[in-house]
């Protein structure tokens, strides 16, 4: 079935949702609540046998354009064939095939269990979003939250404390908008910001903090987190509002001053395919849009610091009466 008929013929769907501007059908149910109606660019999911992706690819040659380890130990590789599409090596446990007009993704398990939660969460997360960039779209390494109509990301790396961020703030009424990753695009009127899946990965240190809006998926008791459907999460696209870098140091002072109105403040933190070319121009351009429409900041922070002083800060800097104020 050709994803074009996949979106109008719902005798195959098991699952359907949408995140990072794309509207996903999946012919297998997904352990992720069903979103619907669906929002962006149609994408089809097949889970099939893991001999029929390996027999699949045949390119000996295949020019790698990722390969990074991630937090439960898997080693993660991108390859690209001559035919433009793309093939995602999650370690040893699945594979996932991305077509080259970018409408599929065929996906499998070596043990074949397609409901084998840490598989499905490197769909719905990795695999998403780097289709949403190969459709080319930008993406931020940020957590995003809606509080009083304002849209606020919060960018850093790996273990800066985003989603803990994200997570006290959404106890003060706040909206997911995204976990880690946040979705956009330039168009006629400005960048629009597209939200993610409904899903977080909560550390367990703040479950507590999630009662009433967060249902647990699944837990990665090895990696000190548990999977959650958000059931208070954006359903639309929307414009952004502030950019927040964090800095996190044991020697820090906090602080949260403004930023110059510089493309360069914030590309440090884009994912992106190539750092030349048309892709790199049209990336600047959006963050130099960025930069002259939204104020950004620098958030310092000593490491032992509880979120919830850090919120208060920014909601004060922000002057966003939160539910906590």
């Amino acid at each position: 079935m050709s994803p074009k008929n996949a979106l109008t013929d719902t005798s195959h769907t098991r699952w359907s949702g949408d995140g990072f501007g794309l509207a996903v059908v999946s012919d297998s149910p997904l352990l992720v609540p069903v979103r619907s109606p669906r929002c962006g660019e149609p994408l089809e999911l097949i889970h099939v046998a893991a001999e029929t992706l390996k027999q699949a690819w045949h390119e000996p040659s295949a020019e790698v354009l990722w390969q990074t380890r991630f937090p439960d130990g898997a080693q993660v590789t991108v390859e690209r064939s001559a035919q433009d599409e793309h093939r995602v090596c999650y370690g040893d446990r699945a594979l996932y095939e991305l077509s080259a007009d970018r409408r599929l993704v065929r996906w499998a398990l070596d043990d074949g269990e397609a409901a084998n939660p840490a598989a499905q969460r490197f769909l719905l997360d990795t695999v998403l979003w780097w289709t949403a960039l190969a459709r080319g779209f930008e993406l931020l390494h940020a957590s995003s939250v809606l509080l009083e109509g304002q849209l606020i990301a919060i960018l850093g790396p790996t273990g800066a404390g985003k989603t803990s961020l994200a997570i006290e703030l959404m106890g003060r009424g706040a909206t997911l908008f995204c976990d880690d990753v946040l979705t956009l695009r330039r168009n006629r009127t400005g960048v629009v910001a597209y939200p993610g899946p409904a899903v977080m990965n909560v550390p367990d240190a703040s479950l507590h903090l999630t009662q009433g809006w967060a249902t647990p998926i699944a837990p990665f008791a090895d990696q000190h987190e548990t999977w959650m459907a958000i059931e208070r999460a954006a359903r639309t696209p929307a414009s952004l509002s502030a950019a927040i870098v964090i800095d996190r140091a044991p020697q820090n002072d906090l602080s949260m001053l403004h930023l110059p109105q510089n493309p360069l403040t914030l590309m440090p933190w884009t994912w992106g395919l190539t750092n030349i070319g048309p892709s790199a121009r049209k990336s600047f351009q959006v963050f130099a849009d960025l930069a002259e429409h939204i104020p950004a900041y620098h958030l310092s922070a000593p490491t032992d610091i509880p979120p919830a002083v850090i919120a208060d800060l920014i909601t004060s800097t922000l002057q966003i009466k939160s539910k906590a104020n």
